[in-house]
């Protein structure tokens, strides 16, 4: 029968048009009630009342006393079980967090029911009722940790299983990190209850603020059938909602260069460290609009980092300026390239009527500064380039309560980040003056969430929502002038485009515009679901709808290069206007993809008994291949080796065919062994699937001609063949039938991971709990990219034309997206957490576990005909981490143990001490040994060859040899011998294996010591935070490269040194 997607989907919707929890950004509360003598009690009147907004929730017990009251939104409650005959009894302060299923046994007392027993009931700290893996970060935790730049994604950190992202992961920086074994792109991000994840990198569209954050919940493994998209980690995040009580908050942190530790490789003789000035400021306000009824709250946050970066770059002296290479009439007797007998100038001199009037423009239009005085060539010019960055961050939520059945809540953040970048390069800081680009980035995001209660037992939830990043980098210089016309040199005349044009000469820094680029990725949802409680048994079932939309593309920047092929000095090429190569790329790489995700879930959480419950679920997605909207795609099909269009002859619009048969299904257990909720055994199993990234895996491929021709011209052997004013000569333009077809399998199909645990929890007292899990995951058919169409070697120093040697002969690189690759993953898991009480909580994370992969995202085949070679530890795999977080306020002063009888004077010195901190060890990641890209040693056009290893010549067959890894070495910078490595003989592979050998590891220390000054209703608490507080070196991983001269090093630190920061909040 064939598969109708839309047709089901509005099937379903219309079915459980009627609402569970939104993506677990709610809990329920559930338990049983008994009499004195144990009976259990049906009929009790059991209100669950939200203390913040006075709504409350109503479910009379069955006939087994149980109650299950779900859907209810994180916050404090107070329950109240009323039955004739017994006295009434409350349960106070019971704190529900983002997907708790708590269990609350109330036992009722003989008596008048309106008196009022008043009974001492804690909210368990195990998950009695969930198989689920994963740890709560509570307001207290997010707020009072000192969090480098205030950024909420560094709390991923505190988990166990969880691990930064590698070294060279483009996520790193971004706040990526890996779960159990998943890559750091298969992580779900959501926020109030919609998604959350930028389809260009799969990382978050929106960064909330700190501040309006209630509480965030990171699961790592088995969780229930509701959540979907990815593999890893599912993090959700609940923001604050305004009660009946007005509070709020303001906040200054500042940081300074004269605070900050110098960097470890920057010595005191290489000059003052660059200047920094940063500020994070901002508020909260939450309150009611209408008592009981419509509350609100808004936070604001912004950024100003002013930065600056020295660094010595190479100009043309003055001298040169004018035509004059006298002082390097020795060295480099200038050619005269017009002369067919090429005699030198006299004098080494340009005349000044032979300098092209264009360079001459250039130059008088100030695109080469003048050296620095003092400064001799090469490094003749002091070059010092601002780095300012201006963030706005804004969020608003209302919430309504439209009946006593109805509520209904809306959040907006949106987040302006404005980065002046000073040079053409991504990030870069170092370059000549004048060419900075504006890097803005806009991120939105909406959530609409209606909650309907039909009874007690049925519940109906409605979401819809959309996020939204738009990045474009474009030139400041963009829309005011169009230099490359002024100065005569053809180029785009779209103002987006304007810009000086990028001229790249041998021996001096390049200097130019970089050219415009953009990317948007917008991801709009609509998704239903319903709760049905029926006796034992906690039915939902939902559905969930998204549209991914990618638009991205950029205009590359025309460059021109002077090499020295004509007069024997590049500048002086410049100069004369003759260039040895030019590019550019007339064709229009903007390119707008889409792709529907259609989802359906049912999951049953069954209580079997007062010991066991059971968590069984099956979920459906189908993800609709990726198109183009306008059809520009084209590649290699790597099954028929026929070259396609898309939606032409037949072919596709996508180029690869659908996968309608991911079926994922869920079980688990928790059984309380005691019959009580301070014990419990857990484990489960299930499948969970993946979601292509469409910027970074699906948009990178399908590429080919005709819709994306960059251009290359060569001036050949004859002067001015190309020159300043006719620089794209037709005539001169580079052609070949041979080009690379990057192609996505016709066959690609949707990766998976299963997942399974086994896991103890027990509470002990103190408000303590200690947890031990064992935790393991495979993925199958994971991404990776494989050139199908690599040469096949040929050893020996006499070879074949690498062209021949290709299967395919007519085609170059031929990079396929496969779903091919595959990991393994276990783990032992341990954690003490303690709730905060008597001034101290903190939470104690360990992991031991080995994570094994053949591909950790990109390509790392160095044979793709032999790909079990890369299977190895994968890129993030560290083996042993140990993380400490704590808050403990010194028990000192008013309402602690120690000075309550103290003089006021006293009080104000030694109260109101704080002390919070995050202590992290980690043994080091693996290091891929490889030779230099640029060396092609196998001669089979694979840029990722390996050395041989000297010690030993295949797995488990050691051999003598000096060690890898440098032992008792007196300098930390020194970290590999070279010695045990060799570069194979030409046109063969080497025998290192993958991420065989590990790096430094981690040892670091973030300290916050804070100053409460309380006042009834209001805080003020002035704080210092050091990151990295005992200034440790954690180093970077070394040069990995053998036929490189700086192999074995280490030159850089992944982390910074110390950094001081001073903060001042005020809370009421």
């Amino acid at each position: 029968m064939r598969f109708a997607p839309c047709h089901s989907l509005l099937l379903l919707f219309l079915m459980v048009c009627l609402a569970p929890r939104s993506f677990a950004q709610t809990g329920a509360i559930t338990g049983i009630v008994t009499d004195p003598a144990g009976a259990v009690l049906p009929g009790v009147m059991i209100a669950v009342t939200n203390t913040g907004t006075n709504a409350e929730r109503t479910f009379v017990t069955d006939e087994r006393g149980a109650y299950n009251v779900v859907l209810l939104p994180v916050g404090t409650y107070r329950i109240r079980a009323e039955l004739a005959g017994f006295k009434t009894a409350v349960a106070e302060d019971i704190k529900l967090s983002v997907d708790d299923r708590l269990r609350i046994n109330l036992s009722l007392a003989a008596g008048d029911v309106v008196e009022r027993l008043v009974v001492t009931v804690s909210a368990p700290l195990v998950q009695s009722e969930s198989s689920s893996v994963g740890n709560l970060i509570d307001n207290q935790k997010v707020v009072e940790l000192p969090l480098n730049g205030r950024q909420f994604e560094s709390l991923s950190q505190l988990v166990p299983g969880s691990v930064s992202a590698a070294p060279a992961s483009g996520l790193r920086f971004r706040g990526g990190f890996n779960a159990a074994g998943a890559r750091e792109t298969a992580n779900s991000n959501i926020l109030d209850g919609l998604d959350n994840n930028d389809p260009a990198v799969n990382n978050f569209t929106l960064r909330p603020i700190l501040d309006a954050i209630q509480e965030m919940k990171i699961l790592t493994s088995t969780y229930s059938a509701e959540f979907g998209r990815g593999g890893g980690a599912q993090v959700t995040v609940s923001t604050k909602s305004g009660t009946n009580e007005w509070h709020g908050s303001v906040w200054e942190f500042l940081r300074n260069d004269k605070l900050d530790a110098r960097d470890f490789f920057n010595r005191k003789e290489d000059g003052p460290k660059p200047p920094l000035r940063r500020n994070q400021f901002g508020g909260t306000l939450g309150g009611p609009i209408i008592h009981d009824r419509t509350f609100f709250f808004l936070a604001y946050e912004g950024v100003r980092r002013r930065q600056q970066f020295t660094s010595l770059q190479q100009v043309p002296t003055e001298a040169f300026w004018k035509g004059d290479f006298s002082a390097l009439s020795v060295t480099t007797p200038l050619k005269d390239p017009e002369n067919p007998a090429n005699p030198p100038f006299p004098g080494n001199i340009i005349p000044q009527n032979r300098i092209h009037p264009i360079a001459r423009k250039i130059l008088q239009n100030g695109s080469f500064p003048l050296p620095t005085p003092g400064l001799a060539f090469p490094n003749n010019y002091l070059a010092v380039n601002p780095y300012p960055n201006d963030v706005n961050q804004y969020s608003g939520r209302i919430d309504h309560r439209l009946s006593g059945s109805n509520t209904l809540f809306a959040r907006y953040g949106l987040t302006k980040d404005a980065l002046v970048t000073p040079c053409s390069g991504n990030g870069q800081t170092a370059c000549v003056p004048g060419y900075p680009h504006n890097d803005v980035t806009r991120a939105q995001s909406l959530s609409l969430v209606d909650t309907h209660i039909f009874s007690p037992k049925l519940i109906t939830e409605i979401r819809a929502g959309f996020n939204r990043q738009l990045q474009s980098r474009i030139a400041l210089r963009s829309g005011e002038n169009d230099i490359s016309s002024q100065l005569g040199i053809p180029a785009s005349h779209d103002p987006k485009d304007f810009g000086h044009p990028m001229i790249v000469i041998t021996g001096l820094s390049p200097i130019g515009d970089r050219g415009y680029q953009n990317r948007a990725g917008t991801t709009v949802q609509m998704a239903g679901s319903l709760n049905y409680t029926a006796g034992p048994h906690a039915i939902r079932t939902g559905v969930d709808f998204r549209r991914i939309m990618f638009y991205a593309g950029s205009n590359t920047r025309e460059t021109l290069r002077f090499s020295g092929t004509w007069t024997g000095n590049a500048f002086a090429d410049f100069l004369l206007g003759f260039p040895s190569q030019t590019t550019r790329d007339p064709s229009d790489s903007f390119q707008y993809h889409v792709v529907d995700s259609y989802n359906w879930f049912v999951q049953d959480d069954y209580i079997v008994s007062n010991r066991l419950t059971l968590n069984m679920g099956l979920r459906y997605e189908y993800n609709t291949p990726d198109i183009e909207k306008q059809d520009r795609l084209a590649q290699l099909n790597v099954v028929t080796f026929k070259y396609e269009l898309a939606g032409r002859n037949g072919a596709s619009r996508a180029l690869y065919n659908p996968d309608k048969n991911n079926f994922a299904p869920r079980f688990g257990f928790a059984l309380r062994p005691d019959g009580t909720s301070k014990t419990v055994v857990r484990g489960g199993y299930g499948i969970f699937y993946d979601l292509a990234i469409v910027g970074n895996n699906l948009f990178f491929v399908r590429t080919g001609p005709p819709f994306q021709q960059p251009e290359t011209f060569d001036a050949g052997t004859s002067p001015g063949a190309l020159t300043l004013s006719n620089p794209f000569s037709s005539p001169r333009r580079a052609s070949s039938p041979i080009f690379d077809s990057p192609s996505i399998h016709p066959n690609f199909r949707q990766a998976y991971i299963q997942q399974w645990n086994l896991g103890y929890q027990r509470q002990l007292p103190q408000n303590t709990l200690v947890e031990a899990s064992y935790v393991g995951s495979k993925g199958t058919r994971l991404v990776r990219t494989v050139d199908i169409n690599q040469a096949f070697p040929y050893p020996g120093l006499s070879q074949p034309p690498v062209q021949l040697r290709r299967p395919l002969p007519n085609y170059g690189a031929v990079n396929v997206l496969q779903s091919s690759g595959s990991s393994i993953y276990h783990g032992l898991l341990g954690r003490i957490q303690r709730r905060f009480s008597s001034g101290l909580s903190f939470l104690a994370s360990y992991t031991y576990s080995h994570a094994i992969d053949d591909s950790s995202g990109g390509n790392v085949a160095q044979d793709a005909r032999n790909l079990k070679d890369d299977r190895g530890s994968a890129d993030f795999d560290a083996r042993q981490r140990l993380v400490l977080s704590y808050v403990y306020e010194l028990p000192f002063g008013p309402g602690k143990k120690f000075g309550n009888e103290w003089s006021p004077v006293l009080k104000n010195i030694l109260g109101g001490w704080e002390i919070s901190g995050i202590t992290a060890f980690q043994s080091g990641r693996p290091i891929f040994v490889q030779l230099s890209p640029s060396n092609q040693n196998s001669n089979t056009g694979s840029t990722r060859d390996r050395p041989n290893a000297g010690f030993y010549t295949d797995f488990g067959d050691f051999q003598p040899g000096p060690a890898p890894v440098i032992q008792n070495r007196t300098d930390k910078t020194v970290y590999m011998d070279p010695n045990a490595f060799s570069v194979p003989p030409r046109g063969s592979f080497g025998n290192a294996p993958r991420n065989y050998f590990n790096g430094p590891g981690i040892n670091n220390l973030d300290l916050m010591l804070g100053k409460n000054f309380r006042r009834e209703g209001v805080n003020i608490q002035f704080r210092t935070e050091f990151f990295n507080a005992f200034n440790h070196p954690i180093l970077n991983q070394p040069n990995r490269n053998p036929d490189s001269k700086s192999f074995g090093t280490i030159t850089s630190t992944l982390m910074d040194n110390r950094e001081i920061q001073f903060g001042l909040k005020v809370t009421y």
